[in-house]
């Protein structure tokens, strides 16, 4: 038995695109993820109420608000 070890393993520059490759799939895929969670709180802040702006849009409505300032934080933790 003569043969070299690991002798079936491909060549340096195949490898290096290869690692490139997944290096760029997983660095895209964790972007989405991050932009994803930044799109789901902001969505979050608009529907509980959280941010000033939802909340003068919703000024209109008596007691909406102020039921929602205090239902808002019970419905994030429940949720």
């Amino acid at each position: 038995m003569t043969s070299v070890p690991h002798a079936d393993t491909a060549p340096a520059p195949l490898r290096m695109v290869i690692r490139a490759g997944i290096a760029l799939i997983v660095g895209g895929a964790a972007s989405m993820a991050a932009i994803a969670l930044v799109d789901l709180v902001a969505l979050l802040n608009t529907v509980l109420l959280v941010e000033p702006r939802a909340r003068v849009q919703w000024e209109s409505v008596p007691g909406f608000v102020a039921v929602m300032t205090i239902l808002g934080p019970r419905l994030a933790v429940w949720w």
